[in-house]
């Protein structure tokens, strides 16, 4: 959590019969499970979906099950006043700047792991937050996973292990980086913003293993993805 439900944020609590009116930024293979799993949570209303390819925002809508509004600019989405809350599951170079925007929007955020690419861009996410009194997540998902749980009260919590002096963490699988790109994409689809897809990243010609093997990161992929949540997990148990 970066930032916690301060007394202004209290003040927006719903009650238990209010519906929560959602946008998704970032409607592929994440973004769409993300929003499932908040289907199945239930009371909410997805109100719009943007993504910079055009067949993914219409995946999002029948994810969303139910007509909404479509963007390829996630500006326009958080233009609205009817949203109360996004979640962000684009490539992981912009969900800094898409978490400090829709935080300056009055947004609240559950944003995929990792927060930033960068070390440079989390003070700005943590200004934003503290700023706008908004609530954002990060997808450290272990964190709320009941297994991680018992192990860090058992052996951590407890003091069974004692003083930990030095981490090693091993992640055996790759699966996410090796996607064979599918038939078709040689050249880039017409309804897919490129530009808008390498934001900040040196601007390079359209590269279909790089889109679908989320190799856009402006640093390791491995260290965004699979080593964050070693990491954050680690660091939650030993208590730094």
């Amino acid at each position: 959590m970066v930032g916690a439900a301060t007394a202004a944020a209290a003040l927006r609590v719903m009650g238990a019969n209010d519906r929560i009116r959602l946008g998704i930024i970032g409607s592929g293979d994440r973004g769409t499970y993300l929003m499932k799993r908040a289907n199945e949570v239930g009371n909410l209303d997805w109100v719009a979906v943007s993504d910079i390819w055009d067949v993914r925002r219409d995946q999002g809508e029948d994810t969303a099950g139910r007509k909404v509004d479509k963007y390829a600019d996630y500006r326009q989405l958080l233009a609205r006043k009817d949203i109360d809350g996004v979640i962000v599951a684009t490539f992981d170079h912009v969900h800094a700047q898409i978490t400090v925007d829709a935080c300056q929007a009055g947004k609240d955020v559950y944003v995929e792991k990792p927060m930033t690419s960068l070390p440079e861009q989390g003070p700005k996410v943590v200004k934003a937050v503290r700023e706008t009194n908004r609530i954002v997540q990060v997808g450290t998902q272990q964190r709320s996973t009941p297994h991680f749980l018992e192990a860090k009260q058992k052996f951590f919590d407890s003091g069974l292990i004692g003083k930990v002096n030095m981490v090693r963490t091993i992640w055996n699988a790759n699966g996410g980086y090796l996607t064979p790109v599918p038939k078709g994409f040689d050249q880039k689809p017409a309804g897919l913003d490129w530009d808008a897809c390498l934001a900040w990243l040196p601007k390079i010609p359209w590269d279909a293993k790089r889109y679908f093997n989320r190799l856009l990161t402006g640093t390791s992929p491995r260290v965004g993805k699979p080593a964050g949540c070693s990491f954050t997990w680690w660091m939650w148990c030993i208590g730094s």
